[in-house]
């Protein structure tokens, strides 16, 4: 496995409703832009 993407979030519950977010958009264009977008 191999981690192309992070955010920092300040707990574990808004970590995991960000997750989720992004998870729930099921839009592979979104992840990609999250992914590129981050460095």
């Amino acid at each position: 496995m191999v981690i192309k993407y992070t955010e920092i979030q300040p707990d574990k519950s808004s970590a995991r409703k960000r997750e989720l977010e992004i998870k729930n958009k099921k839009s592979r264009k979104y992840i990609e832009f999250l992914i590129n977008s981050a460095g």
